[in-house]
């Protein structure tokens, strides 16, 4: 009789060995995976940030002189500094934000004046046609554009501070009008005492064959959250002043400049009353996420700030 050897039977460690081996290629395999995905996500961003922000700007001479990303285990963050050595800066830190948000930003109105300056330096809007619309002769960023689309104007709105005139408002106009931007500077924004003011630097306003030279518009927008988004209420008529005219100085306005001060403010008034000019108020809503972000819900305004010449906006998750 022939005895069949026996059995071998794995020991206990040689056993554990394997198993560890098989986890080991495993997480090796889901590693590599994972890096890949990454990588292809992070060359995406790159390639969004080069084409769409980058390029754009470099072509303008409008990059930023500093642009700084860093991120911990639970906030990505990203400082921009927009103020070339003739341009004005900030005179001091941005204001402090308590608790925790799911996005925050802080906007410096030297920033922002700065980086209009880049867009509408000489350049000139206008409507030829009537009810055509502000046409801009030079093209703007797309991401600009598609964050202005994102500001809704009521389509009924009608101001109530038009008086007489309210029959007409709603008319477009029937006159062609221009107004092309100072070169230096065309627009100054501030904030300050919850708003947002701005000052457009006319080098001149042409409406039905009237030619003003040299004038600022003056307008203001108080914020107020609303419904997960802001609401800009514009705070009375715009007003018009000379280039470079301070009230504080105590000078006053020559008699030419009080009889043309007065046109302008009619003419802009009625532009504005008739939509072709500072709306009476814009809604910017929530921010809806896209792409792969789309699931992971609505980002909804918390908190707005305007004191100091800084802006400050902060958004949570539900």
């Amino acid at each position: 009789m022939i005895r069949r050897p026996p059995r071998s039977t794995p020991k206990p460690s040689s056993a554990a060995s394997d198993v560890y081996k098989r986890q080991r290629h495993a997480e090796r395999d889901i590693r590599i995976e994972f890096d890949k995905e990454l990588t292809e996500e992070v060359k995406g961003l790159r390639r969004q940030y080069r084409d769409v922000f980058r390029y754009p700007l470099l072509r303008k001479g409008a990059f930023p002189q500093h642009v700084r990303f860093s991120s911990t285990t639970d906030v990505a963050s990203i400082e921009v500094v927009q103020a070339k050595n003739d341009e004005l800066a900030a005179s001091g830190p941005p204001p402090p934000i308590n608790g925790k948000n799911d996005l925050r930003a802080r906007i410096q109105q030297t920033a922002a004046s700065n980086y209009v300056t880049t867009l509408l330096s000489g350049a000139t809007l206008s409507e030829s046609t009537a009810g055509g619309g502000g046409q801009l002769d030079r093209k703007i960023p797309q991401w600009l554009e598609d964050l202005l689309g994102d500001l809704d104007v009521p389509d009924n709105e009608q101001d109530s501070e038009a008086g007489a005139d309210a029959t007409t408002s709603a008319k477009p106009s029937d006159r062609p009008w221009s107004i092309t931007f100072r070169r230096k500077r065309p627009v100054s924004v501030e904030f300050s005492d919850g708003q947002i003011k701005l000052a457009v630097h006319t080098a001149r306003i042409v409406s039905a064959g009237d030619r003003f030279d040299g004038w600022d518009l003056l307008v203001g927008y108080k914020m107020d959250p609303q419904n997960g988004g802001l609401l800009l209420t514009r705070s009375g008529d715009v007003d018009v002043l000379p280039t470079n005219f301070h009230p504080a100085t105590g000078r006053g306005l020559s008699t030419r400049q009080v009889g043309l001060r007065s046109n302008l403010i009619k003419v802009i008034n009625d532009l504005t009353n008739q939509g072709d000019g500072f709306p009476k108020t814009l809604e910017m809503p929530m921010i809806e996420l896209a792409g792969e972000l789309a699931d992971v819900g609505t980002l909804a305004l918390e908190g707005s700030k305007s004191e100091n010449g800084w802006l400050t906006l902060t958004w949570n998750l539900p």
